[in-house]
């Protein structure tokens, strides 16, 4: 059948194909102008090179629109080693679930067509192209198929995420294959045996640091906490600022408490409590963060839903809040955009490493890539300046990491 010319639409059946079990059957479904292909997705190298190699030459079409395409890429790559390009791919669930569009599955390329014709593509294009794309096709393959073993458990184990499943966009992972560990819900005992594959690697774990505090300054303009982001460790300085204390060992943990519940609205009696103080003093310490920094917490209480029960975000994220909950603009503000920005800079963070390591695993703000311990302090050191360097979609952005490797999970000495 000829494809050249004809708008597409692809589905997987299931939507998330095992390349870990062999006896578990997938297809590609290709759905086009008055016809359908159901291409079976085989777990041997060459039958799957030529059948979805082949496919590139083919998908020369107008417009492609998929379904929750990301599986496919994987799987390719697990069992290939090969990237898979089948050109610009629009995928609805993710463009649907970026708008607050919740709909089930196209049955024809006319409603997908259809679907996407009402979305505001043109305006979203730049952040698809420069961070959903890459993640569908790459990044998320990459992570998919970079499996670790599992000492217990004998056998080798792999990630699997979902882009589109929370409310905020950040990842969110689950046990679809036969073989499958779950990043965001270690235990002890998986820190504890899971290992890199090839025994001279070992892990490299960078995370942000007082990413929130970070991402507030950036959307606020607060010039005082934009000083405090470039002087060094902000927690310390922020509870100097606030309660003009010199700070101690225990002064991180309390200035985090104190900015991470005020900032997503908790009020006198709840800090009073996390703080094991009575209620006057809890009201008194909000009041003196919100004078400290008075920008950044009119910008947080300035916010308003739309019409609707909608919100938007700086980059164009929307989401549709129950009534009654609209309290929860306040952490979807400032997390949305902490999830677009993780993204971009895990994008960053592979592009230059990948030539001598291997992206592992992703977990909220901190990612986490494998790399022959000869290579830690050389990884180290271009892992950290990329993740704090500038970028052009968040120009400004001060961005702090800390950075940690060991052979296991558990083990993780400070850089």
């Amino acid at each position: 059948m000829r494809m050249r010319g004809k708008n597409l639409l692809l589905k997987l059946d299931p939507e998330a194909p095992d390349f870990t079990n062999p006896d578990r059957p997938a297809k590609l479904l290709i759905h086009g102008d008055g016809m359908k292909i159901a291409a079976p997705l085989v777990h041997d190298r060459e039958k799957l090179l030529n059948l979805l190699g082949g496919l590139e030459l083919c998908f020369e079409a107008n417009i492609i629109v998929a379904w929750n395409i990301k599986p496919l890429f994987s799987f390719f790559k697990a069992i290939t080693g090969k990237n898979l390009d089948l050109g610009r791919i629009w995928d609805l669930k993710v463009i649907e679930h970026f708008h607050a569009v919740e709909e089930a599955p196209p049955k024809t390329v006319e409603e997908a067509l259809g679907r996407l014709s009402r979305l505001p593509i043109e305006s979203f294009a730049p952040i698809y192209d420069k961070i959903y794309t890459p993640f569908i096709k790459t990044i998320l393959p990459q992570m998919e198929t970079t499996g670790l073993a599992h000492q217990k458990k004998k056998k080798v184990v792999y990630p699997y995420f979902e882009l589109e499943d929370s409310a905020n966009g950040r990842l969110k992972c689950r046990g679809a294959w036969k073989r499958s560990y779950l990043p965001h819900t270690m235990d002890k005992d998986d820190k504890a045996n899971l290992l890199p594959v090839d025994y001279d690697d070992v892990f490299m774990y960078f995370d942000f640091k007082a990413f929130e505090v970070s991402v507030l300054q950036w959307v606020s303009g607060d010039t005082k906490l934009e000083y405090i982001l470039g002087s060094g460790d902000a927690y310390p300085q922020i509870w100097r600022a606030t309660t003009s204390l010199e700070p101690d060992q225990h002064s991180k943990e309390r200035a985090k408490t104190l900015f991470l519940s005020v900032l997503f609205g908790s009020g006198a009696k709840s800090v009073a409590e996390k703080f094991g103080t009575d209620e006057k003093t809890g009201r008194e310490l909000i009041n003196r963060l919100k004078q400290t920094f008075p920008t950044a917490f009119q910008w947080i209480e300035q916010l308003e839903l739309d019409e609707g029960n909608y919100s938007t975000d700086c980059f164009g994220r929307i989401r549709k809040f129950e009534i009654g909950k609209d309290y929860l603009v306040r952490n979807f503000q400032i997390q949305a955009p902490a999830s677009t920005i993780c993204f971009k800079k895990t994008i960053d963070l592979y592009e230059k490493t990948k030539d001598f390591a291997k992206l592992s695993f992703h977990v909220h703000d901190g990612m986490v890539i494998l790399v022959n311990k000869g290579e830690v302090r050389k990884a180290a050191n271009i892992g950290t300046k990329v993740l704090e360097s500038d970028d052009d979609m968040f120009p400004g952005l001060k961005l702090q990491v800390s950075c940690k490797w060991g052979r296991r999970l558990d083990q993780l000495e400070n850089i």
